[in-house]
């Protein structure tokens, strides 16, 4: 009996290490990187360095591919999630996030391409119709990263962007002129 009792014991601290290990990687998706900015105005910045470049890569990329695009090829290419995962990673210095966060991105740009083929939207003889689909995917994309949509609770990047209070040191992120959101609170009680 008591021998059962010491297997039924490994067995469930067993479990719970797993369940343990398994809601920390949860924590670390849901939370993703942080980025310790000095105000709210630095980070704007970065975010536009970094909706700047989404934005030339994209255009470049579907410029540049437009006469393979009616084949299908031009979604399957991977060096269009390479290149987005390039581009986050220098803005978050996470390599794994940012590998799948411009993974996730390719996704939506594929979806958004395939959505416009299958309506009969796109024109593959006009060269014209390349720059309206770049700018359509180019506004879909930033927006997942920079405005929300309503899946990831607010934009991507915002999630990534935190501020150090200037009274009471804690890292928050909402930061204006110079205090985080509880500070700021106390003050105009």
């Amino acid at each position: 009996m008591e021998g059962l009792v010491k297997c039924s014991r490994v067995l469930y601290d067993n479990e719970i290490s797993k369940k343990m290990k398994e809601i920390t990687n949860l924590k670390k998706q849901l939370n993703g990187p942080k980025v310790l900015f000095k105000d709210m105005d630095e980070s704007w910045v970065a975010r536009e360095e970094v909706a700047k470049e989404i934005e030339k890569t994209l255009t470049e990329y579907i410029k540049g591919n437009w006469h393979e695009s009616n084949s299908g090829l031009f979604c399957e290419d991977v060096d269009l999630p390479d290149s987005l995962e390039h581009i986050l990673f220098n803005f978050t210095k996470d390599k794994e996030w940012s590998y799948k966060t411009g993974y996730i991105l390719h996704d939506l740009i594929k979806t958004i391409y395939n959505s416009l083929k299958d309506a009969g939207i796109i024109d593959f003889e006009d060269e014209d119709s390349a720059n309206l689909i770049a700018a359509i995917i180019v506004k879909g994309v930033n927006n997942h990263l920079h405005e929300g949509d309503g899946l990831w609770g607010g934009a991507i990047l915002d999630n990534c962007c935190v501020f150090k209070c200037d009274d009471c040191g804690k890292i928050d992120n909402w930061k204006e002129d110079g205090i985080c959101m509880e500070c700021h609170e106390k003050e105009t009680l």
